[in-house]
């Protein structure tokens, strides 16, 4: 990898990983520079896998910014049809149960794509050589009850909801400690939820499901 970056003239590599690498070991918030990282599922150890593959590059190429970032639950416009919000917005909006795994205390980081994007070309413009992880996320975790209920306030509508059992290698809970992109990238998350649910929405409603 290193050859092929020095024959093109590459000097940054960016590499899209995810908050599932902490697993449910590292405190919360996590930081980046978490004592314990143990991912809980296959995905999330092929994540923990690539960012170490990057920070070998590194040490073979230390005049190459290798950067990890480690999206948290990212979701907007044009996700991807099974993910949550999508999922749960087309359901209320249709006037179907959504489905709710355990109890609904898990809480996630939803983190809208916009500021993905952003803290995306901050890394790509700012992050220094070497090897180095930053967290984008919102810093503002939700429990699912919460969601459910802010996408129902969204759509004007009173979500109906069904229990499932939580899938193996889900995590309890997902909290982006930002302050590392904010500090060294300038870059700090913008969209709030209901803000962000609100363009979901829009969407799904100018793209009705096939």
């Amino acid at each position: 990898m290193q050859e092929i970056a020095r024959q093109r003239g590459i000097d940054r590599f960016l590499f899209a990983s995810s908050s599932a690498v902490y697993g449910n070991a590292t405190p919360l918030p996590a930081r980046e520079d978490a004592p314990a990282i143990a991912p809980e599922s296959p995905y999330a150890a092929s994540k923990r896998a690539a960012e170490l593959v990057a920070w070998s590059l590194s040490r073979r190429a230390p005049a190459m910014a290798c950067t990890a970032l480690r999206f948290f639950t990212v979701y907007g416009p044009r996700q991807r049809p099974e993910m949550a919000i999508t999922l749960f917005a087309r359901a209320v909006l249709a006037g179907r149960p959504v489905t709710m795994f355990g109890d609904g205390s898990m809480r996630r980081d939803f983190t809208h794509v916009d500021d993905i994007v952003k803290g995306t070309l901050a890394a790509l413009e700012g992050a220094p050589r070497g090897f180095r992880a930053f967290n984008l996320g919102s810093g503002a975790p939700v429990d699912l009850r919460t969601l459910v209920r802010a996408i129902g306030e969204a759509a004007g509508a009173e979500p109906a909801v069904e229990r499932a059992p939580v899938p193996l290698g889900d995590v309890d809970a997902t909290f982006a400690d930002v302050s590392r992109a904010r500090d060294e990238l300038g870059w700090q998350p913008r969209i709030s939820l209901p803000a962000g649910l609100r363009s979901v929405l829009d969407w799904v409603r100018g793209n009705p499901a096939g």
